[in-house]
């Protein structure tokens, strides 16, 4: 079993279909997969995942743009 931390890459494997299993433990979130080849390329194609990251990086912006608005702070 491989432990994720990432909330990106969890979600990344659950749109592909992947079990993971969620677990919390003192208000940290994580899950574990089981370390399959499928799992393991999937992961790569994450990594690798350049429009992804872009995305990504955009949308985490926003998000604390936003948050910044909504507290009087620019």
């Amino acid at each position: 079993m491989k432990i994720v931390t990432s909330l990106n890459i969890i979600a990344w494997l659950k749109s592909h279909d992947i079990e993971v299993e969620e677990k919390y433990k003192d208000d940290f979130y994580y899950a574990q997969v089981e370390q399959t080849q499928e799992v393991k390329e999937l992961m790569n194609r994450y990594y690798d995942n350049e429009e992804l990251h872009l995305f990504l990086n955009q949308f985490k912006n926003i998000k604390k743009n936003k948050a910044n608005r909504k507290r009087g702070v620019m």
